[in-house]
């Protein structure tokens, strides 16, 4: 119950006129930052995608990039996964995401 509660609430907040693209850029420039470290560190995309999505406060979000990381380890470019949702800004969906995955 308490989990349905939050997901309410979290969708809620996006919504929410100035409140909502403050939250919204600022998880998204939070797992961006994260996300360019753990590259830079030798992580793969994929793992890499599931830490950021373990460190985002807003559960739309992760649930939106857990879908993003799925299609992504299909062997999806992360640019075009993102497209896929547009819970993303069209700035982060039309980021240049190097190569396919390695297996």
């Amino acid at each position: 119950m308490r989990t349905i509660r939050r997901r309410l609430r979290d969708r809620l907040l996006l919504r929410v006129p100035q409140l909502g693209r403050a939250i919204l850029y600022s998880n998204l420039a939070r797992a961006s930052r994260t996300l360019s470290l753990l590259l830079r560190s030798g992580v793969l995309l994929g793992d890499s995608l599931g830490f950021v999505r373990q460190t985002m406060e807003n559960v739309s979000l992760q649930e939106a990039l857990g879908e993003v990381q799925v299609k992504v380890a299909e062997g999806q470019l992360l640019s075009q996964a993102m497209a896929s949702r547009p819970i993303f800004p069209p700035l982060v969906r039309q980021s240049r995401g190097g190569a396919p995955p390695r297996r």
